[in-house]
């Protein structure tokens, strides 16, 4: 495994974190452009945070080392 803590995290870590922090700045841009008047868009902000969480979840978990073409190979597969 290659999370985010590992010596050596893989490439789509790195990007599942920046796409996690990206999240917060769009939520971050919908709270601050949103009018007093209006509801809150508590939706969308419950939405993107529960994608962020998966992003950090998903970065800390890290990528398998197995290739997935070796992966198949291992179960009788062509």
């Amino acid at each position: 495994m290659n999370g985010i803590f590992s010596n050596a995290p893989s490439p789509g870590v790195i990007r599942l974190v920046v796409s996690g922090l990206l999240f917060g700045v769009v939520q971050a841009a919908i709270l601050l452009v949103a009018p007093a008047n209006m509801p809150s868009p508590r939706s969308l902000i419950i939405l993107l945070g529960l994608l962020t969480l998966g992003c950090f979840i998903g970065a800390v978990i890290g990528e398998s080392a197995v290739d997935p073409k070796d992966r198949w190979r291992n179960r009788g597969g062509p």
